[in-house]
């Protein structure tokens, strides 16, 4: 990843390299670094002509470096692939619903051991039954869906 300045209120991102999950993907800071070197800066574009290779951690890594951009700062989509811009549009089309995701602080440990217990069994009669070592498909089918 490169920076350039076209002008003095446009950072330019080039990406070049693959950019998987396997890969180095904290370029974030070094992104917010460089906005924050130049607070001028009013839209950020790319340059993506590079990338040999790309998977969902290119995906997160644009989701984190559009969330680091200050507020008024515009995010210019163009120069990514329109895949990429789909996807992006679609991460950012619907907020989470208040009460969607649950909170770890508020599963006591009894249900979080009850769910663990339930997941394990469940597991494991699945694992049986693909196997083949399940003694009946009737009874490993009657205790997966109790």
């Amino acid at each position: 990843m490169s920076f350039s300045r076209p002008d003095e209120k446009t950072l330019q991102v080039r990406l070049a390299g693959d950019w998987t999950l396997g890969g180095d993907l904290s370029w974030t800071g070094w992104f917010a670094d460089e906005l924050r070197a130049f607070p001028a800066v009013e839209r950020v574009t790319f340059d993506t002509a590079g990338p040999r290779s790309r998977d969902t951690g290119f995906l997160t890594f644009l989701v984190r470096l559009v969330g680091a951009c200050f507020s008024g700062t515009s995010v210019d989509k163009q120069g990514l692939p329109v895949g990429v811009q789909r996807l992006l549009l679609l991460a950012s089309a619907v907020p989470l619903a208040k009460g969607a995701k649950k909170e770890a602080a508020n599963i006591s440990f009894l249900e979080r051991t009850g769910e663990f217990a339930v997941s394990f069994w469940r597991g494991l009669f699945e694992m049986a039954a693909f196997i083949g070592e399940a003694p009946s498909r009737d009874i490993a089918g009657a205790i997966l869906y109790l």
